[in-house]
């Protein structure tokens, strides 16, 4: 049988997304407003594709971040006491999850993380984007880690 061929917000999905801030500025924003708002780039992909992490709470189960493929959200990680996981009920569908597009359905399918239980920000940030694809991009903030040659 054959497989139907990939849309474009399945590749947007699953490819690399390149953002231009670095952790240090993604921290600053959340501090300052309890939101980040970036754009990204992955090859291959016209759109615009943005991550929104929101953390306004310190509490984590209120923390969520999202892909945007022309403002639609193609991929998401957040917190649920309960949900559906689209897989079946093999899946118990209880905290941390991802939000996968489909052409049918949109992004209403949930997949439980299994082990991801950030305990910081920073922790959600690093594991989330490595979930999500998203590479952080990096800027005069984060220079004061190299060695100076002077």
């Amino acid at each position: 049988m054959a497989r139907r061929p990939l849309t474009i917000e399945q590749k947007a999905r699953l490819l690399s997304k390149g953002l231009s801030a670095s952790l240090g500025e993604i921290e600053h924003a959340l501090k300052r407003d309890g939101v980040f708002q970036g754009t990204a780039k992955a090859r291959g992909v016209s759109a615009v594709i943005r991550v929104i992490v929101r953390a306004k709470s310190p509490i984590p189960e209120a923390w969520a971040m999202a892909v945007l493929f022309d403002n639609e959200r193609i991929d998401g990680i957040d917190w649920h006491l309960t949900f559906d996981d689209h897989r079946g009920p093999k899946f118990p569908g209880r905290g941390w999850h991802r939000h996968v597009w489909k052409p049918i359905g949109r992004g209403n399918h949930r997949e439980g993380l299994g082990v991801f239980e950030p305990r910081s920000v920073r922790e959600f940030i690093q594991n989330g984007f490595k979930v999500l694809k998203v590479q952080l991009g990096r800027s005069g903030k984060d220079v004061s880690r190299q060695l100076s040659l002077d």
